[in-house]
This record gives C-alpha cells, sequence and structure tokens, in this order.
C-alpha cells in the first residue's frame, strides 16, 4: 500500500530487493509467512509537493510464480513486466497503470480511477470485463470511444480479467 511513489516491480533480479526514495521518508516493509508487505504511508506528511521524484522499485528473480499480488497506489503510476500470478489485484487512484507480458491463471482485476491502464497479457484466451466511464477502451486492437463503455466477453477456460477506469484510457491486449 503506496500513497504516493512510482511503483516498478523488476523481474530480472538476481535476488529479492526492495529499493525507495521517498523524500526522506520511511517506507516499512516485512515478509511474514512469505507475504511481502510494504507500506509507505507518506500522503500525510508529504502531501502532493515534490513527489515527481518518490519510487519504491521492487526486484523479483526471473521466473517467480506468484499466488496473490495486490498492489494499491495513491499518487504514481504502477509498472509490472513479466509476471505470472494466480490472482491479481491492482488499486490506483491517480496514476497510470501498466502491465506488460502478464501471465494470470485465475483472476486480474485492475481499478484506476484517473489515469491510464494498459494491460498487456501473455494468455491466448481469457475472459474479460471493460468499463470506462470517460475515456477510450482498446481491447485487441478494437477501439470504442465515448462515455460509459462497457465491453465484456467470456470462455469456458481461462482466467477473468477485470479492468475499471473512471477517468483514463483502457487497453487490453
Amino acid at each position: 500500500d503506496i500513497d504516493v511513489a512510482k511503483i516498478d516491480v523488476i523481474t530480472n533480479s538476481d535476488e529479492y530487493a526492495i529499493e525507495y526514495n521517498i523524500m526522506n521518508q520511511d517506507v516499512e516493509y516485512k515478509v511474514e509467512n512469505d507475504v511481502l508487505k510494504i507500506d509507505a504511508d507518506t500522503i500525510d506528511k508529504l502531501g502532493f509537493k515534490k513527489t515527481e521524484n518518490c519510487y519504491v522499485k521492487i526486484y523479483i528473480p526471473e521466473g517467480c510464480e506468484f499466488k496473490n499480488v495486490d498492489c494499491t497506489c495513491e499518487v504514481g503510476s504502477i509498472n509490472m513486466k513479466n509476471l505470472t500470478v494466480d490472482t491479481m489485484s491492482v488499486t490506483s487512484s491517480v496514476g497510470d497503470v501498466n502491465l506488460d507480458d502478464i501471465v494470470v491463471n485465475t483472476e486480474l482485476s485492475v481499478t484506476n480511477d484517473v489515469g491510464n491502464t494498459d494491460v498487456k497479457l501473455a494468455n491466448e484466451e481469457y475472459s474479460y470485463s471493460v468499463s470506462s466511464d470517460v475515456g477510450s477502451v482498446s481491447i485487441n486492437g478494437k477501439s470504442y470511444n465515448g462515455f460509459e463503455i462497457s465491453k465484456s466477453h467470456k470462455v469456458d477456460n481461462g482466467p477473468e480479467i477485470n479492468l475499471v477506469s473512471a477517468t483514463g484510457r483502457v487497453k487490453l491486449a
């Protein structure tokens, strides 16, 4: 749970590691029962001033598979690439969400209030529900523009993908 920072998950590391810079604020993190928990409750201390250089980088060895990934960021972008997950939940209040080359076994849910959402899956087949109140929606190259766009597709065998945006572009490929 990160208040103000850019979040990058880097999957070509030799080891697990965390790197951060949040205006000299401490980031609390711990591993408990094989679960990494990161908390940077900084919005009350920093507000929205001078946060463009704030970041949290999470380094993960290549080839790791995860049961559950839950990422929340109030202000800042979220970038993840080359992950294999059973379930993943991503929530952003203000900022872009970029998920690239993600393998989802069961479910992916992304909620983005203000910002663009780009999701590129490594899965060939998946069910999806994609909605945007204001902005454009692009699904596998087909674009829809306007207000209150909602598109869905169901397959028998495949993960469930749910993308919700209040304001911003949503792209699913």
